[in-house]
């Protein structure tokens, strides 16, 4: 049973901030236990860096957001605006910027400054966000964009205890969720991961062993006939050893 109460959620707006000190409201996408991710390989991390962008550490997990090429993000507008602010300063510093971009480094400075709370509602005011674009209001018309109601708002949060049914080898396995996800075209538009184990549909995932069993039922019917018999149903515990250790440092040491 999960001990710890999780800081994000998906579709949390967080708040990413550009090199240039720009604030830009973004959503969260992915979360995973960050000890799992930290028992992956070196090759299995850099390869899902590369498709769902760099993770942010908050807590017992580490999250992902729709923009994937930004270094700074943060859980609040303050801490964003105060990144922001040494960013700019940082550049006024610098003896390597011209003196148009040292003026619009100090014109931006001075805004960031003496209207703070403007800025705040204008960022907050944000109502649509990109996978690609970081402006809002500056759409390519090729890009997939995403409402906060695009996320689903009851899901099983990683940590928890589930049971899935295993359609392919019509079994039950006994597992915990490792991370949670946007996944475009599914139901809900949510996947499921259970240690190593690719995106699961919550088709599959159920919190207790009754439900995931009827599941299974009902699957075989429709694709079988006559039923299939509950007490011939193998019961396992996560595919592999790996899994097993991964799913216990986080879920039970924290």
């Amino acid at each position: 049973m999960k001990t710890f109460k999780l800081p994000v959620r998906l579709g949390q707006c967080v708040y990413t901030v550009t090199n240039d000190g720009e604030i830009i409201p973004t959503l969260i996408e992915k979360i995973e236990l960050t000890k799992v991710s930290e028992g992956q390989s070196e090759f299995v991390r850099r390869f899902q860096e590369g498709f769902d962008g760099a993770g942010y550490a908050s807590g017992d997990v580490t999250f992902t957001t729709l923009l994937h090429s930004f270094q700074n993000t943060f859980l609040t507008f303050d801490k964003a605006y105060d990144e922001a602010l040494e960013i700019l300063k940082s550049w006024l510093q610098s003896e390597d910027i011209t003196i148009k971009k040292r003026n619009e480094y100090q014109e931006h400075l001075d805004h960031l400054k003496n209207n703070k709370e403007v800025e705040c509602r204008r960022v907050n005011a944000t109502e649509r966000f990109s996978e690609n674009s970081r402006m809002s209001l500056d759409l390519d018309r090729n890009d997939r964009t995403y409402t906060q109601a695009d996320f689903p708002k009851h899901y099983i949060e990683p940590g928890e205890l589930v049971w899935v049914a295993g359609l392919k080898e019509w079994k039950l396995i006994r597992s915990h969720i490792t991370g949670v996800k946007l996944q475009h075209g599914w139901s809900m538009n949510l996947a499921y991961i259970c240690g190593s184990s690719g995106p699961i549909s919550r088709e599959e995932v159920f919190r207790t062993k009754k439900g995931a069993m009827n599941a299974l039922v009902r699957q075989f019917r429709r694709k079988f006939p006559g039923d299939l018999d509950p007490k011939r149903v193998q019961i396992v515990d996560q595919e592999s050893e790996d899994d097993k250790l991964r799913t216990r440092r986080a879920v039970i040491s924290v």
